[in-house]
């Protein structure tokens, strides 16, 4: 008899405490995922900002460009040595001293 009434205990107690277990596990489990997501929402925030921010940079980097380009302002570029010119049709500074010299002796 005294068996009878563990094995009755038992029979209730067990699926009382499934169920108990379970509506734990579950109640963990949504709660990381509510952590979870609220992280990625972070992530997700943090980087439209700084997308947006290299966006903003980069317009800024492009007017600053065309503000560069369209300058009314001529820019002489200085330059090394007449051989890195002598490539671009710049005359070299040598003949034309000596076409210089030639035509100025045949005007006497």
């Amino acid at each position: 008899m005294v068996l009878a009434i563990g094995i009755t205990n038992l029979i209730w107690i067990l699926p009382v405490a499934c169920v108990f277990s379970a509506i734990i596990g579950f109640a963990v489990r949504g709660a990381q995922t509510s952590k979870l997501r609220s992280r990625v929402n972070e992530l997700e925030k943090e980087m439209l900002n700084n997308h947006a921010e290299i966006l903003a940079l980069q317009k800024e980097n492009t007017l600053l460009q065309d503000k560069l380009k369209n300058n009314s302002v001529p820019v002489i570029p200085i330059t090394g040595s007449s051989k890195e010119n002598a490539g671009e049709g710049v005359p070299d500074v040598a003949s034309r001293k000596k076409l210089l010299s030639s035509s100025a002796n045949t005007h006497s």
